[in-house]
């Protein structure tokens, strides 16, 4: 009998004890920025976009956005192809819809209802000008700008009237799935890597 209490004891110290680790593991987890960057932790690496370096370049200045931020948005919508099509049926070197892009085009002056969006020089200008206005349309705050391109600004709006006293950073994770907050992190991340380059 003295043998069972014991190990009844030793179990229940040891549930305690991952109790305890649980709570712990949580509370580190709760306080990083975003979760993704425990799962994305080692990271993968930067692509190289040397191919489509001048049409990003350009594009990022006639838009008037951050060089580093366009290329790591390139990077992570698409790796630098330019002939990237996703599963909603966005493509191109920065992943736009059609519907999007032509709207795009027509702010600029473009001709034409359907645009060539393996252009990486035209696809660079569109996503550099929706990067712009999802920049201008969330006060210049990056990680907001980088869900609304990747989520749709009417869900990122949605996100900020249930959880107007948070940061972004905290929205996002609230709010955002996993694929968005997966999305901001390696933008983010890779926009320090080129900044450095």
């Amino acid at each position: 009998m003295r043998s069972g209490a014991l190990g009844a004891r030793a179990r229940f110290g040891a549930a305690l004890g991952l109790l305890a680790c649980a709570t712990l593991g949580y509370g580190l987890y709760r306080a990083l920025p975003l979760k993704s960057d425990v799962l994305d932790a080692l990271g993968d690496p930067a692509p190289d976009l040397s191919a489509v370096g001048d049409a990003l370049s350009s594009a990022a200045t006639e838009a008037g956005v951050d060089r580093s931020l366009l290329f790591a948005l390139a990077a992570v919508e698409s790796a630098g192809r330019t002939n990237a099509r996703s599963h909603a049926g966005a493509i191109g070197l920065l992943q736009l819809r059609p519907s999007t892009a032509n709207d795009l085009a027509r702010e600029l002056g473009l001709e034409g209802d359907v645009v060539d969006l393996e252009n990486p020089t035209l696809n660079a200008r569109l996503g550099a000008r929706y990067l712009a206005q999802m920049l201008a349309r969330f006060a210049g705050d990056e990680a907001l700008a980088l869900a609304a391109y990747n989520a749709g600004p009417g869900k990122v709006n949605g996100w900020l009237a249930r959880a107007a006293d948070a940061d972004s950073r905290t929205v996002i994770e609230r709010e955002g799935g996993a694929e968005t907050r997966r999305h901001v992190h390696r933008v983010l991340r890779f926009k320090a890597i080129y900044a450095a380059r």
